[in-house]
């Protein structure tokens, strides 16, 4: 859908300190629900720029990140957000071919799939089979429950063995993304954490808080969790990010808790 009176605007996760302009986008809803925005992308390097104040956008600023995986596409907004850092391979598996047709045909103009499509690739599969099955390995692997379009809901794709086989398919030093959104109490983002610390001591880490970080934004809550310990200079990386953006890093190995005082 589009309005020409009422524009759509959608960015989940987005700073507060944003100034960036979004570019237009349309309403791509599923069920009449869980929207999820598609951005029109022409090649022009600003309309990217709103992607930079967007919370999973801290696993760039630690490192680089080549080899890509996106769990569900949603509107596209990972797959833009790793062709603004370069990625040399981007693969975005959604269980829903349809969502795939639309963004590689029906809209492909509009989303600058011909700009995208020499780098990216788009696969119809479900999520969670295709992460357990052996395959390549990643630098940043990326699920959000932020912006529309997981089909399989949360319970199944968040679940123990889940997120080990997202482990799996980690390369030396990569990093799984996953986001939720904030509400209060905070139910949805502790389990998370603790289901990845489960997760975590039962593919034999022994320490596995030194895998964790946990990035609080105003509307979600973003994990990350490394194929390898946190460094230092890693955690000054991710505090200068939050502190630029208005979030909070809620946990970092090596760092105070942050203080409730203004």
């Amino acid at each position: 859908v589009e309005s020409g009176a009422i524009p759509l605007r959608s960015a989940p996760g987005l700073s507060l300190l944003n100034r960036a302009s979004l570019p237009p986008q349309l309403g791509l809803y599923a069920d009449g629900e869980r929207l999820a925005a598609l951005s029109r992308y022409t090649g022009e390097p600003g309309e990217l720029a709103f992607l930079d104040g967007l919370a999973t956008s801290l696993p760039y600023r630690l490192g680089p990140r080549r080899r890509v995986l996106l769990l569900g596409l949603g509107g596209g907004m990972g797959l833009l957000q790793a062709h603004r850092h370069d990625a040399e391979a981007v693969l975005a598996v959604d269980p829903d071919a349809r969502r795939l047709a639309l963004f590689q045909q029906d809209y492909g103009d509009f989303v600058g799939w011909p700009l995208l499509a020499g780098r990216s690739s788009l696969l119809a599969a479900e999520l969670r089979a295709y992460a357990a099955a052996p395959g390549p390995v990643f630098d940043l692997i990326q699920l959000s429950l932020l912006e529309g379009g997981i089909a399989y809901g949360e319970p199944y794709g968040l679940t123990v063995a889940a997120l080990r086989g997202y482990w799996r398919r980690l390369a030396p030093g990569g990093v799984l993304s996953l986001s939720v959104p904030l509400r209060l109490p905070p139910l949805e983002a502790l389990k998370l954490v603790a289901t990845a610390r489960a997760a975590l001591a039962e593919e034999g880490q022994s320490r596995p808080d030194q895998h964790l970080a946990v990035l609080e934004g105003w509307r979600g809550v973003v994990v990350l969790v490394k194929r390898g310990v946190w460094t230092p200079s890693e955690g000054r990386a991710a505090a200068d990010f939050c502190r630029g953006r208005a979030f909070t890093l809620a946990w970092f190995p090596g760092r105070p808790a942050p203080s409730d005082s203004p």
